[in-house]
């Protein structure tokens, strides 16, 4: 999410503007004042991960007099203040908010749970985990939905949305096989290629260099997780074309395109 030239990134960083056309937007000021907490929120997020992800170059921090702790902590803040003005204190969106951070912070122990563990992990593993990773893109969406009325219910945008979710995930794992090795981020990807060696019997005799990414293209799981992230996005486009969001279909055609042109790349080096 926080890789500023990701897909990832534009997604999160333009979800109202594409998601705004489904919308019947009758008080300008209310969306304006929304979408100034939503993007203060993902400011909070985006800096947030980074700490957690040991992303922080700390010495530059203190030689260029910044704190990204206070930085991140006056994000929330701004974020909160903004979010009152919309909804009181006993809406529901407080309440909704509060369970996704939950489902949200509980994915990240569960992370680095996984890293240190390294367990066997399942197809099921990992959707459930690329769901809790990005649901909290989903609360704008949410509050869209209690703010305005919605040409369309929010179970429907959920399901596209998850189906996004998951390609993106996938392509992130697929593209970053190699240095989620190396730095021990452990996922789907690398749980089947230990399995493959364990049962194969396969040990790196020869020293090889990047044995365990070759394994993972020769043995065919990167086309058949590629193919899984693009039939994602594929039913997300199919779901998305009942709904208004011009902005949405054009990135998702776009995206497409280039996870084929993937494929395609892979099969040429796996030939």
């Amino acid at each position: 999410m926080k890789n500023e030239n990701s897909i990832g990134f534009y997604l999160f960083q333009n979800l109202l503007h594409i998601i705004s056309t489904g919308y019947k937007i009758d008080n300008k000021s209310v969306f304006s004042t929304f979408q100034n907490g939503v993007k203060e929120y993902r400011n909070f997020v985006f800096l947030q991960d980074a700490v957690i992800d040991n992303d922080i170059d700390w010495v530059s921090q203190v030689e260029n007099s910044e704190n990204v702790l206070a930085q991140s902590n006056q994000h929330y803040k701004n974020a909160i203040f903004s979010l009152l003005q919309v909804f009181p204190t006993d809406h529901q969106f407080w309440d909704y908010l509060a369970v996704e951070e939950k489902l949200y912070y509980s994915y990240i122990t569960k992370e680095k749970y996984n890293n240190i563990r390294k367990p066997v992990l399942e197809i099921s593993d990992f959707e459930e985990m690329s769901y809790n990773k990005h649901n909290l893109a989903l609360v704008p969406i949410r509050g869209m939905d209690w703010l305005f009325e919605a040409k369309a219910s929010y179970d429907d945008i959920k399901n596209i949305f998850t189906c996004i979710f998951n390609g993106m995930q996938m392509m992130d794992d697929i593209d970053d096989f190699a240095k989620d090795l190396t730095s021990g981020q452990w996922n789907l990807l690398h749980s089947d290629v230990r399995k493959i060696i364990t049962d194969e019997h396969l040990v790196n005799d020869e020293n090889l260099d990047r044995f365990e990414e070759r394994i993972f293209y020769a043995s065919g799981l990167c086309e058949k997780y590629s193919l899984y992230a693009l039939n994602q996005y594929n039913n997300a486009l199919i779901n998305s074309e009942k709904l208004d969001f011009p902005d949405l279909k054009i990135w998702l055609t776009q995206i497409i395109e280039e996870v084929k042109e993937s494929i395609k790349l892979v099969n040429k080096i796996t030939q």
